[in-house]
């Protein structure tokens, strides 16, 4: 995962992609998000990565080299009930867990101003959708629209 990272917000990152938002504004217009990012160890995230890189971990937790299968299917599972996340989901460590027509989907998602981003893991199906913009809440129609044509 040679492109993620948690960045210093005072340094150049070559290729880093900035987010735009109209969520700060009042007549919808659009602005960068530079002012808005989280510092580095924040407890809002402040991460940075490519599709490429989350692909690559989705592969490696799966093919566990990470954990043994033992320890893979503890992590993917649910603990508490997580309904802001839909009907049935669930959370777990780290990973929202969701059963969609009668199909394990496990994965994470976030935004901020100027980030969408989702990461859904299809157990059963052997899929893994990553879906990363660098705008407001883009990703989401998206997400529902891959979930409803793989799922259907």
């Amino acid at each position: 995962m040679a492109n993620t990272d948690s960045y210093e917000t005072d340094k150049v990152v070559p290729n880093i992609a900035t987010g735009y938002s109209r969520l700060m504004s009042k007549d919808g217009s659009v602005s960068s998000n530079v002012f808005f990012n989280p510092a580095k160890g924040s407890s809002a995230g402040g991460g940075y990565s490519t599709a490429e890189d989350m692909l690559n971990f989705s592969n490696c937790l799966m093919n566990h080299q990470f954990l043994n299968l033992e320890l893979t299917d503890v992590l993917l599972e649910g603990k508490v009930d997580s309904p802001n996340l839909g009907d049935g989901a669930e959370y777990g460590y780290g990973f929202g867990v969701r059963m969609m027509n009668s199909h394990h989907i496990v994965g994470h998602g976030g935004g901020a101003p100027g980030v969408c981003s989702n990461l859904d893991i299809f157990l059963d199906l052997g899929y893994t959708v990553v879906i990363l913009s660098n705008s407001d809440y883009d990703c989401h129609p998206v997400k529902t629209r891959i979930r409803e044509t793989l799922l259907e």
